[in-house]
């Protein structure tokens, strides 16, 4: 039984930019961790693998270093679609013309299964991530 201090909770980050492909979905490469209470998050394969069965509260925040086309920020579960269906949609989409997005839902996860940051965009070609606003937390609601 977890209690409220040792609740797993994980905030990372980005050390330098990260270039993203163009419409792509695109693994964020999380390799900072600020806060891992539980040692649940991997910075080698940027996922956050649940210890026990509950609903988690993931946000994820992107930030692109320039104004681009159609900011997609998204998530992963098991390296698929976290719903049990296509309508849910993981993809937030954020418009043309800015720089970030935002993702934030909470998510039903078995033990073990295990969840990852994820962008793209539409502008063509390459654009990077900015170390400093690109984050993701993950927290068991219960």
């Amino acid at each position: 039984v977890y209690t409220s201090t040792k609740q797993p909770y994980v905030m990372v980050g980005r050390s330098g930019n990260q270039s993203v492909s163009n419409t792509a979905g695109t693994v964020i490469a999380f390799n900072s961790e600020h806060y891992d209470v539980g040692n649940n998050f991997n910075t080698s394969n940027h996922r956050f693998t649940a210890p026990v069965d509950g609903v988690y509260q993931v946000n994820v925040q992107v930030q692109y270093t320039g104004n681009i086309n159609l900011v997609h920020a998204g998530l992963y579960k098991n390296g698929g679609n976290p719903g049990t269906s296509a309508t849910f949609d993981p993809w937030c989409n954020w418009g043309d013309n800015i720089r970030s997005g935002y993702f934030a839902q909470a998510i039903k996860l078995s033990a073990n299964d295990y969840i990852q940051g994820v962008t793209y965009h539409s502008t063509g070609g390459t654009q990077y991530l900015e170390q400093n606003r690109t984050k993701m937390t993950v927290y068991l609601l219960g």
